[in-house]
């Protein structure tokens, strides 16, 4: 597996506990990023937005 692979691996997890936790609205990019010690900008590269994150 990629470093981009494992990444995306990583925001994904970290993203479900955090939208399970607070909800779309109140999810946070930022703290999802900083469970995985992530460029916010990678979310953006692998995604395209916070809602295409939550979608997948």
């Amino acid at each position: 597996m990629s470093s981009g692979e494992t990444t995306k691996a990583r925001l994904l997890e970290a993203a479900g506990e955090e939208f399970a936790a607070k909800g779309y609205e109140k999810a946070s990019i930022r703290k999802i990023c900083d469970r995985v010690n992530a460029n916010c900008a990678a979310v953006n590269y692998h995604f395209g937005s916070k809602e295409q994150l939550y979608v997948e």
